[in-house]
């Protein structure tokens, strides 16, 4: 009884080391079966599944274009509308214009590209301010160029086009009335102008540049001249203001004849 109690126990051991050794052993690889890899916790794509594969729809948001609530970009329009040259008793060399815009926005700091020649064939290129340098759409402005000395340029040979400016997105709302007033003697070799500025509008005004454009008979503008108006607090509704110019005529038979006042707003 006790060689057979000592059996069992034995048999009973060697069945745990067997366990035991089981869970530590490689898998048994059987005769015309490849091994088995161990299980791995990683997710891998489907067998031919493709990256850029197209989800189902309704799995995913319609993508939307995205909204374009911008105003178009206002642009401007500038074009020469008179060219002129001459020289001076002082043989000095001069080219004048007249801009026009011809737009529908107003535009300010508004310049004209002037090409002009030496004798050698050399360019002289400058840009010019414009007097008044901002035009509402309608409106014209001038500039009289010194471009030099007579005796260095080739004189008649030049071109004027619209220069830069931007458009004006301000909102002036000082209003004038302009009277004019010459005096100036036939045998004079200046031409006197004056006109007086009164303020219609209904409150002060700013402080203003006054351009004064000058012309021949024929309409060429021959100068172009600044004032100042408004510099004491401005002009008070109904009040006027009175600016004058004195221009030297360009030469004995070329006179100004006329000329015209514009306010420059400030």
């Amino acid at each position: 009884m006790k060689m057979q109690s000592s059996h069992i126990a034995v048999f009973a051991l060697l069945i745990s080391s067997f366990l035991l050794l089981g869970c530590v052993l490689e898998p048994v690889v059987r005769t015309g079966e490849p091994p088995q890899p161990p299980v791995q916790n990683v997710l891998t794509s489907k067998p031919n599944a493709s990256v850029n594969a197209t989800p189902p729809a309704g799995t995913l948001p319609t993508p939307q274009p995205p909204a374009d609530n911008a105003p178009p970009a206002k642009e401007g329009k500038l074009e020469v509308e008179k060219t002129f040259y001459f020289v001076k008793d002082t043989n000095y060399y001069h080219i004048t214009a007249i801009l026009k815009n011809t737009g529908e926005y107003p535009i300010k700091h508004v310049r004209a590209d002037v090409l002009s020649y030496l004798k050698d064939g050399t360019k002289n290129e400058m840009e010019y301010v414009v007097w008044p340098a901002r035009l509402a759409p309608g409106e014209y402005g001038a500039f009289d160029a010194t471009i030099g000395q007579e005796k260095a340029y080739d004189i008649g040979k030049y071109t004027v086009a619209p220069g830069s400016f931007a458009i004006d997105e301000s909102n002036y709302s000082d209003q004038f009335e302009i009277i004019k007033d010459v005096s100036v003697a036939d045998a004079s070799s200046y031409y006197k102008a004056s006109a007086n500025i009164k303020n219609i509008g209904s409150a002060n005004s700013k402080n203003h540049w006054v351009t004064g454009i000058f012309y021949d008979a024929a309409g060429n503008v021959l100068a172009t001249g600044t004032d100042v108006i408004g510099t004491s607090g401005g002009i008070k509704p109904g009040e006027t203001e009175k600016v004058a110019f004195v221009v030297a005529h360009p030469t004995k038979m070329l006179r100004i004849a006329d000329f015209e006042v514009r306010v420059e707003y400030g």
